[in-house]
C-alpha cells in the first residue's frame, strides 16, 4: 500500500497561490465566526451590524470559502476590530489577530 503525506497532496493539487488562499480564508473564516459568537449575534444581528446581508451570514457560518474573496473576509474582520498584517518576508505572510 502507498501512503502520501497531507503536504504532498496539497503541493501536487495546488499552487502556492492557492495554498496561501485556502490558509488565509480558514483563519479568517475562524476567527471572524469566533468573534461573532463572542458578541453572541444572531445572523440578523451580525448581518446589520457588519453591514452585510443575513444570506452573507448564513454563508460565513457555513465555512462556504467559495462564495467570499479574501478582501471580503478581511473587511470583515476589519469591521470586528480584528488586526490584519500582510508581509513578504520569506515569502507571502498574513497575520490575523483579535
Amino acid at each position: 500500500m502507498t501512503s502520501i503525506s497531507l503536504d504532498t497532496m496539497l503541493a501536487d493539487n495546488f499552487s502556492p497561490f492557492e495554498l496561501v488562499e485556502i490558509t488565509a480564508k480558514g483563519k479568517l473564516f475562524t476567527i471572524v465566526n469566533a468573534k461573532i459568537d463572542q458578541k453572541g449575534w444572531n445572523q440578523k444581528e451580525a448581518a446589520i451590524e457588519l453591514n452585510v446581508t443575513q444570506p452573507r451570514i448564513s454563508n460565513l457560518k457555513n465555512y462556504q470559502h467559495d462564495k467570499f474573496s479574501i478582501e471580503v473576509l478581511m473587511k470583515i474582520a476589519d469591521r470586528l476590530g480584528c488586526k490584519i498584517e500582510v508581509g513578504t518576508d520569506n515569502g507571502l505572510n498574513i497575520s490575523i489577530s483579535e
